[in-house]
């Protein structure tokens, strides 16, 4: 698991699962953020192997994007001043 830091990164956690790191990369890149803060990491889910995949939602203040790698989930709020660029930018990126 990746250690991401940066200027758009908060500090209280910076440890990403590895099927968020394209996310995190295309956020940062993305003008409109301002802001991502990386969210406790999640082992436990369900015991077995999944599919790779996530899920944006709007938020007031941004987006939340819950990424499920194939052992482990994350939720990676991001503060951003245009939803949907930044939605795409991140969809892409994953997707990809």
């Amino acid at each position: 698991m990746p250690k991401i830091a940066g200027g758009k990164i908060s500090q209280s956690h910076c440890t990403a699962i590895d099927a968020a790191e394209p996310v995190v990369k295309a956020a940062e890149k993305c003008p409109f953020v301002t802001k991502i803060s990386l969210g406790v990491i999640d082992s436990h889910c369900g015991g077995s192997r999944g599919s790779r995949r996530i899920k944006i939602v709007d938020t007031p203040t941004g987006l939340t994007v819950k990424v499920r790698g194939n052992t482990s989930a994350q939720e990676i709020h991001i503060w951003t001043k245009d939803r949907h660029a930044t939605s795409s930018a991140i969809d892409q990126a994953f997707n990809t």
